[in-house]
């Protein structure tokens, strides 16, 4: 080939560029985001168990390391060499957004159960589980992980910043995220609830009798004052005012102490369960597909070839047949089979139009008519068929992009991002949104993914090169934060435009490897800060603060927003800026009435020098989530059990059946969206689920033993219904007709989160 054919599959070659990564400062298995990465990893693993032998698959990882556990997932889909960018970057996604609660809601009580803000923080749990739910629905899989790190958070604080574990209690609290069940057993504001702990650092300060009345308090924290209620119990730690006023000391188990080593176990435990728990509520709400779509994992619903048509594809254009065949055929009667294909030919002078159809076949025969002819190199007709084909995918697709000018696949990628770090009780690194500051020095956090894992490859250096002009390379200096992070410090940004470059070595080839960011990035001495603290509701005037600050020349900046929904927004057009001072500003932005509940809207606010010398920006996604008050589950009543067919020798069941018949409902709720069988490998059929009351009947044989049917209404309420035929001794299996008190009895029927 007299040049490169560059094949790039966009999501993961757009991962090359920035994206979202957030480190703990210290280490262990108590920070956020080991707790996190524990829970995620394995419900993920549980997931792609179940999906695995649903399809007949075997299920093996070779490992523990996101590539691998992809590799496993997709089973004997997967063809060749899988990348875990697109895994890993989810992970990183979620990592972020839980860490950032740290810093962008450091003084508020309810997202970390302070204060005893015990409804409060809840409330923040069942919205945050309502927009993850509805954003799933829509496939607004970015806005569903953002949210869901958020709620993670909040969850877990509770376990360490309350006594619900110095009340003796080892599971979570599920009533935390069942906003149907009461918070019962509060301390209430005039309850002393600690006693004084002058050293500070006192293995348990609550008092007796809130202990032996199992009352749930929380520690009340100051950022700064140092005033709380009589008697309180503080958070603790030196940047809580509260703890030097008496009751002195501090309750919460954040951090492993020689004083609190039970209690702090105890609640990172309780805080990976109860993270499992709010996962699984979840993966049931959506169902197994669409949760491992949330995560990064499984079928694309739509794959879109951009193909270049222009006279110096000519030696190329074949071998972009065969490697698009190839995907086709690769893909077609397996699990990520796509449900369209898409695509997008372009040209000089033109691209497109855009050829859509569902049929592998037909789109095969629309790749043999391509010819090469005709135009020269153009990149920006690349861009405009890029463009086209974004526009008409829907999100989460693939998009294969073939020209002669491009380099980006390989099992051998990065992910990052130009982090900050901040202080408080939960120091961190918060993620730029928009371009690093100039004249300062620079942090980078990068994830470098390989065949294997982190453990397969070894990184030598990576550095800020120019682009332009006489090249200046800035090396960093490395600290390898474990699990493939690595967080690179540089003395100095280059003036001008950069790429980040990284060289290593791959140890499963033995062989050295360079990979360059696709992403073009420049310095700013403007900065933007906005944190989005809710969902939007439709009809409703949503009110974003945010604060602009430049390093540079004070004086006039344009400010300009825009929202890829055009929702209509209002905002001042302009702001008079004090060089180092950040002022204040708020943004009006209004979805419609009838915007679907799920929607996700990106929206980015830039500020601009009335020179337009300097300038930068900031985005942002919003979740568009209606009101609900629904919280009910969804009912099961078993209505009878047939099992006396099923031999007491379990080793003789193979030619017996047994049978079970039950009525779903949901009340007043909104009404059955999908049932499903979690448990059992029988047959489940159903009535109309439009129906006030559903029938249900389950077919088995006495081999299968035990099912559970999943029942999810149409805002993702959860039931359950277990039933189980397992007998430790002699007595047959009962024919059940019964009244339901006496059914539930004896079926075990249970309705679980």
């Amino acid at each position: 080939m007299t040049s490169v054919l560059g094949m790039a599959l966009l999501g993961l070659a757009l991962m090359a560029g920035p994206t979202v990564a957030f480190v703990p400062v210290g280490d262990g298995a108590s920070t956020h985001v080991n707790i996190t990465r524990k829970a995620l990893l394995q419900k993920v693993k549980e997931t792609c168990r179940a999906v695995a032998e649903e399809a007949r698959h075997v299920f093996k990882t070779t490992g523990s390391s996101p590539e691998e556990l992809v590799q496993a997932c997709l089973g004997p889909t997967a063809k060749g060499e899988v990348s875990g960018a697109k895994f890993h970057s989810a992970l990183q996604e979620i990592y972020n957004q839980n860490g950032l609660v740290d810093r962008d809601f450091v003084n508020s009580a309810p997202h970390h159960f302070n204060s005893e803000a015990f409804l409060q923080g809840r409330g923040l749990i069942t919205e945050g589980m309502v927009a993850i739910k509805a954003n799933i629905r829509k496939e607004n899989f970015q806005a569903a992980r953002e949210t869901l790190g958020r709620v993670l958070h909040t969850l877990q604080d509770f376990y360490s910043h309350s006594n619900w574990v110095e009340l003796g209690y080892t599971e979570p609290y599920i009533n935390l995220i069942r906003p149907d069940q009461p918070l019962e057993n509060l301390a209430d504001v005039n309850t002393a609830t600690c006693r004084d702990c002058a050293s500070g650092t006192c293995p348990n300060s609550i008092l007796p009798n809130i202990l032996n009345e199992k009352k749930l308090t929380s520690g009340y924290m100051g950022i700064y004052s140092s005033a709380k209620p009589k008697g309180k119990c503080s958070h603790g730690g030196a940047a809580d005012l509260t703890s030097t006023t008496v009751p002195r000391g501090g309750i919460n188990k954040d951090e492993h102490r020689s004083d609190n080593v039970a209690f702090h176990n105890a609640a990172v435990n309780a805080a990976t369960t109860a993270s499992l728990q709010l996962l699984e509520d979840i993966r049931l709400a959506a169902g197994d597909n669409d949760f491992l779509r949330m995560m990064g994992i499984a079928r694309s619903s739509v794959v879109c070839f951009v193909i270049d048509t222009t006279g110096s594809m000519s030696d190329d254009i074949d071998e972009a047949r065969d490697v698009v065949y190839e995907i086709i055929d690769s893909k077609k009667g397996t699990q990520d089979e796509p449900s369209e294909y898409i695509l997008v030919p372009f040209n000089d002078p033109s691209f497109g139009p855009p050829i859509r159809t569902t049929d592998p076949n037909k789109m095969k025969k629309e790749i043999s008519e391509l010819t090469a002819q005709g135009g020269g190199d153009t990149p920006e007709m690349c861009l405009s068929g890029l463009q086209l084909a974004l526009t008409g995918a829907p999100a989460s697709s693939h998009i294969y992009v073939f020209t002669d000018s491009m380099q980006s696949q390989s099992t051998i990628t990065f992910i990052y991002n130009f982090v900050e770090s901040f202080k408080g009780p939960h120091p961190g690194f918060a993620v730029l949104s928009g371009r690093p500051q100039a004249g300062q020095p620079a942090t980078l956090m990068l994830s470098v993914m390989g065949r294997k894992g982190p453990s397969s490859m070894s990184v030598g250096n990576i550095g800020l090169v120019t682009v332009s002009g006489p090249e200046v390379v800035s090396n960093g200096t490395m600290t390898d934060m474990g699990s493939g992070d690595i967080l690179v410090t540089v003395d100095m940004v280059p003036e001008g435009e950069f790429v980040v470059i990284l060289k290593g070595t791959d140890k499963v080839s033995n062989s050295e490897f360079q990979r360059q960011s696709t992403t073009q990035m420049s310095v700013s001495k403007v900065n933007i800060q906005a944190v989005v603290d809710s969902s939007v509701e439709p009809g409703e005037a949503f009110k974003l603060p945010f604060s602009v600050m430049t390093q540079g020349s004070g004086g006039q900046y344009h400010i300009s927003a825009r929202n890829d929904r055009n929702f209509p927004m209002s905002y001042s057009s302009s702001l008079t800026l004090t060089t180092g001072r950040y002022t204040n500003d708020t943004l009006n932005i209004t979805a419609p009435a009838d915007t679907p509940s799920g929607t996700d809207v990106t929206l980015t606010v830039e500020a601009k020098s009335s020179s337009g010398v300097d300038s930068n920006y900031v985005v942002l996604r919003l979740s568009v989530v209606t009101k609900i008050t629904d919280f009910d589950q969804p009912l099961c009543e078993v209505v009878s059990v047939q099992a006396d067919d099923c031999p007491q020798d379990v080793s003789q069941c193979g030619p017996f059946k047994w049978e079970l018949s039950a009525n779903l409902t949901d009340g007043n709720g909104t009404g059955i969206e999908r049932i499903s069988l979690q448990q059992g490998n029988g047959s489940l059929s159903y009535t109309s689920l439009s129906a006030p009351v559903v029938q249900a009947n389950y077919n088995a044989s006495c081999c299968s033993q035990i099912v559970e049917i999943i029942a999810v209404d149409k805002v993702g309420n959860v039931g359950k219904c277990y039933q189980s035929i397992v007998r430790s001794d002699g007595p047959p299996a009962l024919t059940l007709s019964l009244p339901l008190w006496l059914c539930l009895l004896v079926s075990a029927f249970v309705i679980r989160p």
